[in-house]
């Protein structure tokens, strides 16, 4: 019994550090997301001035 327990702890250790991991990795994207609408809106607002500059 205490092989099964030592590795139901083992399990549960790594499931809490990849929970972790997850939080971490979707942190990352979610700012990744905002930087990547920034500049895109940035280029497109440089891309109207651009062409209002020769209408």
């Amino acid at each position: 019994m205490k092989v099964i327990e030592k590795q139901a702890l083992k399990d549960e250790e790594k499931m809490e550090l990849q929970e972790i991991q997850l939080k971490k990795a979707k942190h990352i994207a979610e700012e990744a997301d905002q930087e990547y609408e920034e500049v895109a809106r940035r280029l497109f607002d440089y891309m109207i001035i651009g062409e209002s500059i020769y209408i």
